[in-house]
């Protein structure tokens, strides 16, 4: 594979696996929900929901913005 196309396989790689990927902390293995109570669910606790959300109300993309997250 040339430079060019390896280059571009990597960056969809990324998008796919990385911004495509929506984290959705409360759910565990086998399904299973770990929410306490409805306010976790609530506009601005994760981040993950609220992009889904959007996407479904506003018809805006579901890609999650992994850039933002800050690294230690």
């Amino acid at each position: 594979m040339d430079e060019v196309s390896l280059a571009r396989a990597r960056k969809y790689a990324y998008h796919f696996f990385f911004r495509r990927m929506i984290q959705l902390p409360f759910f565990k293995e086998q399904l299973e929900v770990s929410i306490q109570n409805m306010e976790e669910l609530l506009p601005g606790r994760l981040k993950g929901l609220d992009i889904i959300c959007d996407g479904i109300l506003n018809g805006t993309p579901f890609i999650y913005p992994d850039e933002l997250e800050v690294q230690p």
